[in-house]
């Protein structure tokens, strides 16, 4: 697939007569900026971007880089220093352009303005206005020279009816209607430059109204469903390209200029982010100096010394010790499987102080008296007794109280979802660890 995508772009062109423009594409990146690393298939992550891009664009005359929005995370996971990395990360790629969607607002308008400029990546959004003083926020366009001498125009709009975070003060930001916005800035345009891209965020069939009657446009590059386009199609007078969320996969558009200078035809190649691409060095030094920050920060918190959390309240979980003391032999056998050692995991990759992998490697993470940190919840590393089974105070003082969760199999796919496990099968996997009411597990996955 890779080598088929490169090939598309060809050996590079005449730079006095570009026949060809390779788009490299991204939208609803959503906060993760780095694969999960717990499948053998896992996808993702910035440093892989990085890494595919260089490989393009050493293949082609021309490669223009834009994103449709929606980079940063909504997730109580995602915080300022992740965002900072987003930034630099694709600043460091090279993006020609961006707009914004309303993840970009989760930490207010303020925010996204001076980072954005700090990292020098370009934010482009025709319909932005501040409603007090009836201004831009954001420069409406801006036009790029590729190294071949052609020249594309880039606009960017967002669409009014999508929800904002409530970080953005109510009547603060006009979003005004993204086709009177923008219409007149390609018209103005299109006489300067050879092609020109809209980047638009907003719903699907939003998008395809707003493309078929959008004119002079050559591409609309749209994000924040996170769903894939089945097929390239063109509505009206431009192409419409959209990318699965999460930032699994990179697109390229490779567009044919026809003697017009116009796009004749595109060709789609959508790239799955895979091991074949390595973390780029530079992206790799940022996740090692981001890892190390949150790090810093953690253990700042953290008491000075460890307590035994299972003595100061009846309702905490209560860790696998616990279970131990009355179901010796199921204990045994799970300790000796990988969610035993599910910690070590994090450990040995130094992200057991990211918040987006501990709530899937320890126990009760997010709930009342669950996993609060290494030093405070020591008993609570790893996937023991209480994360199939729940919260077993009631249980250890009890044992005639059930702990919380009935049918422990249907948490399963909390964590084995389809991006981070895609190949696990509930019926299938269960046989490994099913215990039944007082027995070992038959066929336990040993090791780590």
């Amino acid at each position: 697939m890779l080598l088929a995508v490169l090939a598309l772009g060809g050996c590079g062109e005449e730079k006095t007569a570009p026949k060809r423009l390779a788009i490299a594409y991204s939208n609803d990146l959503w906060g993760e900026i780095r694969s999960c690393g717990c499948s053998e298939h896992d996808l993702g992550g910035l440093g892989r971007r990085a890494t595919f891009l260089k490989a393009v664009a050493d293949t082609t005359g021309d490669m223009l880089l834009v994103d449709a929005g929606d980079f940063f995370g909504a997730s109580i996971n995602y915080g300022v220093e992740k965002a900072d990395v987003t930034l630099k990360s694709m600043a460091l790629m090279g993006y020609h352009a961006v707009v914004i969607g309303e993840d970009e607002l989760g930490f207010g308008l303020d925010f996204i303005l001076r980072r954005s400029r700090d990292a020098r990546l370009p934010i482009v959004a025709a319909n932005l206005y501040d409603a007090v003083g009836d201004t831009l926020i954001f420069p409406a366009s801006r036009v790029v020279t590729l190294p071949s001498g052609l020249r594309v125009g880039i606009a960017g709009v967002m669409s009014p009816a999508i929800a904002l975070p409530p970080q953005v003060a109510a009547g603060s930001l006009d979003i005004r209607d993204p086709l009177a916005a923008v219409q007149p800035v390609v018209d103005g345009m299109r006489g300067d430059v050879d092609l020109v891209v809209v980047l638009a965020h907003m719903p699907r069939g939003e998008a395809q109204r707003f493309t078929e009657l959008l004119r002079g446009v050559d591409a609309v590059f749209h994000g924040h469903d996170g769903k894939p386009m089945r097929q390239l199609r063109r509505f009206g007078d431009a192409y419409l390209l959209e990318l699965a969320a999460r930032g699994l996969y990179m697109g390229v558009a490779y567009a044919t200029l026809g003697p017009d200078g116009r796009v004749a035809s595109m060709q789609d190649a959508v790239v799955p982010m895979d091991e074949r691409f390595p973390d780029d060095e530079a992206i790799g030094r940022l996740f090692q100096a981001y890892d190390f920050d949150i790090a810093a920060k953690e253990r700042a918190t953290l008491p000075t010394g460890v307590t035994n959390v299972r003595n100061l309240s009846h309702s905490r979980f209560q860790g696998a010790e616990a279970c131990r003391e009355c179901h010796e032999d199921i204990h045994a056998a799970w300790s000796d499987t990988r969610h035993a050692h599910a910690w070590e995991t994090l450990t040995d990759l130094s992200r057991e102080f990211d918040r987006d992998c501990t709530p899937c490697h320890s126990v009760g993470f997010y709930k009342n008296g669950g996993f609060e940190n290494v030093v405070a919840t020591p008993h609570l590393t790893g996937v023991q007794c209480e994360s199939c089974h729940g919260n077993a105070a009631g249980h250890v003082r009890d044992p005639d109280v059930r702990p919380g969760v009935e049918d422990a199999r249907s948490l399963c796919r909390d964590c084995h979802n389809e991006d981070q496990s895609p190949d696990f099968e509930v019926e299938a996997f269960w046989k490994r660890i099913d215990h039944g009411p007082g027995g070992a597990p038959a066929g336990a996955v040993k090791g780590r």
